[in-house]
């Protein structure tokens, strides 16, 4: 998602942009997801400078608010990828209303998630449960359902996140 976001600007993403800008939700990430956007941005198929490294890092910064890491959930979901569990254990740990990734490995966890009031989808989902509000949620306090906190995850080839938890690569598939 992330990389979606920043680096390849996909217009598919414009009205979760717009949303975000609304302050219709929050976007979270810890450390250690920062540090795996650092390691994602930093491949040679993205061809993208230590300098627009940097920036990109900075700007996702300025978009999502960075969280502890509270350590595992008291309900754990198991994810296959050890690489993506970092998103599903803050969603779950934050209360995150939505984990946003096209990382299988993530969306495979979607029905236990949502036993967990956790709903882990595609952009296009966001979409389509967003665009199903007749009155759009204007900010916090104001929801009808809880947007507060949005996680993207995320990966690209075989280990992306992006944060939101919003994956890093996930925009790109192996």
């Amino acid at each position: 998602m992330w990389l979606d976001w920043l680096v390849f600007q996909n217009d598919t993403l414009d009205e979760l942009k717009a949303a975000w800008r609304n302050q219709s939700f929050d976007i979270i990430y810890t450390d250690e997801m920062l540090e795996e956007w650092v390691d994602v941005i930093g491949r040679a198929q993205f061809k993208l400078s230590l300098e627009q490294q940097n920036h990109k890092t900075v700007e996702l910064k300025a978009i999502a608010r960075r969280v502890e890491t509270q350590g595992k959930p008291l309900n754990p979901i198991a994810c296959k990828d050890k690489d993506d569990q970092i998103f599903i254990d803050t969603a779950l740990t934050h209360g995150a209303a939505w984990l946003i990734s096209k990382d299988r490995h993530l969306l495979m966890l979607k029905n236990r998630a949502r036993k967990q009031n956790v709903l882990v989808g595609t952009v296009e989902d966001w979409l389509a449960v967003w665009a199903s509000f007749k009155v759009k949620p204007m900010g916090f306090g104001q929801n009808q359902v809880k947007w507060a906190q949005l996680l993207m995850g995320g990966s690209i080839g075989c280990c992306q996140r992006l944060i939101t938890v919003i994956p890093a690569q996930a925009g790109i598939h192996a």
